[in-house]
């Protein structure tokens, strides 16, 4: 079934007139690389003549929609990915290229059309996940950079390679403060703790919407958990949630915002008696990682209570069975929380 997403102005080629045209999106097959695939699809329809068209930059997109889901299907990096790796470098899909030691369009094939082999995409998972190997291929390949961009890049990398020992640390906190809460239980929703998956769901609360702070933010998360729960039995992030004052909080919440700083940006706002931060995305959304189940989730909460401040909501959370039946600082059990009221 086809979902209509917006209306354009284009030269439409049906009736060759500029006017207003319908783009839609529907769930397709194609077959890549002997695989049959399914993605998401883009056409656009003329009322003119009734005609459905795909123009040749959507038809680009959509076969680059094929690709990846047959890249995912058999797990190697997406376009996408490939994309945010090499920006999280600062380079070019030359000077990545380089970097790697290939060919100089290699990246850019892998970015656009081809698929890579498991070789390359194997070097390219292990440069995101450590620095330190950036490093090494940087010093190898040195001579194919002129000596101020060598700098740039050499700095570029050792900061990351700060951060991310900075990241390691604290996820070791984080995966401390759950090691009671290692094995499915009602305490995590019978998920275990998923941290890719928690910075995933804040990136796409943070993304969508309007106006989020750090307090509202606690609420969304735990009533996310809490309605996927309620529908599937069991929770999307693993995480465990106290019974506090203004209301859910998940345990090392803090620690988890400073995790979560590849996706988001804290910005403190200043009141007369108090200070609010207030947080916003920081990059696109990869929604590979998000299955449809749970961006259809997070959607509903964000509709109930993107209008809705930090106090609302809390009030409104104080009024749920999960909260009324647990005390300050007590775990709230998901039994309980899969028992929020209907939106």
């Amino acid at each position: 079934m086809a979902n209509l997403v917006k209306k354009i102005n284009f030269n439409c080629p049906e009736c060759d007139q500029n006017h207003e045209v319908e783009v839609y999106e529907q769930k397709t097959q194609s077959l890549i690389e002997g695989t049959i695939v399914e993605h998401k699809e883009t056409y656009y329809y003329c009322p003119i003549e009734d005609e459905e068209f795909i123009p040749a930059k959507v038809m680009n997109q959509n076969l680059l929609e094929a690709r990846d889901a047959y890249r995912i299907n058999i797990g190697r990096l997406t376009s996408t990915e490939i994309r945010n790796i090499r920006k999280m470098y600062g380079l070019s899909q030359k000077e990545f290229a380089n970097l790697l030691g290939w060919g100089d369009v290699t990246v850019q094939r892998y970015e656009s059309k081809t698929i890579q082999d498991e070789t390359y995409d194997q070097k390219m998972k292990l440069v995101f996940e450590n620095p330190q190997i950036a490093l090494t291929e940087l010093e190898k390949h040195a001579q194919k950079f002129d000596t101020e961009r060598y700098l740039e890049i050499y700095q570029k990398i050792t900061q990351l390679i700060k951060k991310k020992s900075l990241k390691y640390h604290k996820e070791q906190i984080i995966y401390a403060s759950y090691v009671d809460f290692n094995k499915p239980s009602d305490s995590n929703g019978q998920t275990r703790l998923n941290l890719d998956k928690v910075n995933n769901v804040i990136h796409y609360l943070a993304h969508c919407s309007s106006r989020l702070y750090k307090v509202k933010l606690m609420k969304l998360l735990w009533y996310s958990d809490s309605l996927f729960y309620k529908r599937f039995d069991k929770s999307i992030t693993g995480l465990v949630y106290k019974h506090l004052p203004l209301g859910a909080v998940p345990i090392a919440h803090e620690d988890i915002l400073d995790i979560s700083s590849d996706y988001i940006n804290i910005h403190e706002e200043f009141y007369e008696d108090y200070i609010a931060y207030r947080i916003e995305s920081k990059n696109p959304i990869d929604l590979s990682s998000l299955s449809r189940q749970e961006i259809d989730v997070l959607n509903e909460v964000i509709q109930k209570f993107d209008k809705l401040g930090s106090k609302k909501i809390s009030e409104y959370m104080h009024e749920e069975e999960a909260y009324l039946k647990t005390h300050d600082n007590q775990i709230i059990p998901f039994s309980l929380a899969g028992k929020i009221r209907e939106f």
